[in-house]
This record gives C-alpha cells, structure tokens and sequence, in this order.
C-alpha cells in the first residue's frame, strides 16, 4: 500500500522533524510548512527544510493533510489539546507523533474531532545532520495505530527506506524502557572496550575496528540462538 502524495505540517524543526521531514519531501510528498519556536531551530529549518515556510500551529494544521508532531514527550497532549481547543483538526487528516514511550492516546483530543492518530517512532539515535536521512535506510519503524490505520504508518515506513513493525499500544513504555537500557549498556560496554584497547595498542582505527566487529559478532551469536 503506496500512500497517497500528501501535504505534511512539520511541528518541531529539532533533528527528528527537520530528518523527517527532508525525508518525506524526498519521497515526493509535499511540506506544508514547519513549526520552529526558537532562533536555533528556524536557523535549522532554514538549512535542512530549505524553502519550507515557518508558520504558527495554527496555520500550519488549517493548512495541511497530515501533520508530524517530532515533539518531547511531554509537550506532544498539550499541543494536540490546545489545538483542539481551537477546533482547527479535520476529519481524516492524519496525525503522527514520533516519541518512542507512547501510543496513539496522546492524540485523543484531535482524534475525536475525527482526526486519524498514529505513533511512529524510528528506533535510531539521530545526528542532527543530513546524515540522518541516509541512516533512515533500513532503521526500524515501531508502528502503533488503530486496526486499520496499521497499514498507512507501515507504508510511510517503507517510504522512507525503513522496516516497520507493529507495537501494542499498552507496550510503547515498555519498548521505550527496552531501548533505553540497552542503549546505555551497549554505551557504557563500547566505551570500556574503546579505552582498554587504546591503552593497549594507541592505535585508535584499530580500537574502532575491534569494538565494531565485537558488537557485530554478538549481535549475530545472540540472533542465532534465538532461532
């Protein structure tokens, strides 16, 4: 399922929004405009969403089809409801949410206006450089909408050179806890093994090679005795 071209709204011109967005500008939908609040983020839409206007929230949902919420956590319930507020979602505009620990409830307040809520979260530490749509290729998608919704937050994955997979609502948290302990332990190890084999060899390439093959290695053992 190829989703239609659209016009995407773009609230958060951080790493997330401004990849997300040169992303989905590439597959050939088009970018409405973008929300950046602070004088870095509008220098940083300035550079990778080049041409894309900066609007209000406001303008922006009047405006677009679907609208990418790339946005903390904790800011993602007030600004639905507070546009919400204004009465300014639409019936059948989608409305996508990226952070890893929650669902689609966060979107309550747009989908009972007859908005179509999804969160889709790319399991991948961001650079904040044009690095990020190259390493969007192949990165996994974890989906979270309604039923039917599934196959559109999958479709748009796959446009963006990712692989998705369906996450439980009731799970986001704990999928978030999962990435985030690994995350740190995967950190904490690399770290330990990069400084021991420099104090061994002073040779940084060599460290660097020996601490990639190592992960690889045990991601490959680990994978197989799980088969």
């Amino acid at each position: 399922m190829k989703p239609a071209r659209l016009g995407f709204g773009i609230i958060g011109a951080g790493a997330v929004g401004c990849a997300l967005g040169s992303a989905l500008r590439a597959t050939g939908h088009a970018l409405v405009g973008v929300v950046a609040d602070s004088e870095d983020s509008r220098e940083r839409a300035q550079v990778r969403l080049a041409n894309v206007p900066i609007l209000s929230p406001e303008q922006l949902v009047e405006r677009s089809e679907a609208v990418l919420l790339a946005l903390p956590a904790n800011q993602i319930a007030p600004t639905v409801e507070g546009l919400a507020a204004l009465e300014l979602w639409q019936p059948g505009q989608l409305i996508i949410h990226t952070a890893p620990a929650l669902g689609t409830r966060p979107l309550a307040a747009a989908t009972a206006r007859g908005a179509l809520g999804l969160a889709i979260h790319p399991a991948m530490r961001f650079t904040g450089t044009s690095l990020d749509e190259t390493l969007l290729v192949d990165c996994p998608f974890a989906i979270t909408a309604a039923g039917p919704l599934q196959p559109i937050g999958m479709a748009l994955a796959v446009e963006l050179g990712g692989r998705p997979f369906v996450i439980a609502e009731g799970e986001r948290a704990n999928y978030a806890a999962a990435l985030l302990k690994t995350m740190r332990t995967l950190e904490s190890a690399t770290d330990s093994l990069v400084d021991t084999m420099m104090e061994l060899s002073g040779d940084s390439e060599a460290a660097g090679a020996v601490t990639s093959r190592l992960l690889d290695a045990t991601y490959v053992h680990v994978r197989d005795t799980k088969v």
